[in-house]
């Protein structure tokens, strides 16, 4: 998966940064679990919402840590991620350690709070978005976040991407 870099974020919040997640999406290659995969999870109450987007908010412990995620697609990732750390894939993973202030913006969208920080075996990291719809508010994020931000890694878990992901992990009973 090639991380989105300032260099090649176009600055336009419209076409620019539509195609900017295009190209990602042909680059994205996950990794899947052998067909023994086994995940231990526990999903705690789900809120649903009367939401077209499918909403459900819920704690979930995994991997010793109690998160609570605003999202199935979030769910799904973390449990995704659980495994990449089970299988020495990656080191670890976060799930909202840190918010990103930008300090010269006065009024509007001031934070960004990416979903994941996965750490790689060789102690790097990436931001991990999972990000079904794109928002203004969320373009607007995004770009300050590469702007503000040039040295950090940002990977976009768009539908397409995350569609991908759910017809590969599926089949291993712990995806939603």
């Amino acid at each position: 998966m090639k991380p989105i870099t300032i260099d090649n974020l176009p600055f336009s919040k419209s076409k620019q940064l539509a195609g900017m997640i295009e190209r990602n999406k042909t680059q994205t290659r996950f990794k899947l679990p052998p067909a023994n995969a086994k995940i231990e999870y526990d999903v705690g109450p789900v809120e649903k919402k009367n939401n077209p987007h499918d909403t459900e908010k819920s704690w979930l412990v995994i991997g010793g840590k109690r998160i609570y995620v605003r999202s199935k697609w979030e769910r799904n990732v973390a449990k995704y991620l659980q495994w990449l750390k089970e299988s020495k894939n990656i080191k670890d993973w976060h799930y909202e350690p840190k918010r990103f202030m930008f300090d010269a913006i006065k009024r509007g969208n001031n934070s960004y709070l990416p979903d994941f920080k996965v750490i790689e075996n060789d102690g790097s990291h990436k931001w991990w978005e999972v990000k079904g719809r794109l928002t203004a508010g969320g373009k607007t994020k995004i770009v300050r976040f590469m702007k503000y931000y040039p040295k950090e890694k940002l990977v976009i878990i768009d539908e397409e991407a995350y569609r991908r992901l759910a017809r590969d992990c599926r089949k291993f009973g712990w995806w939603e």
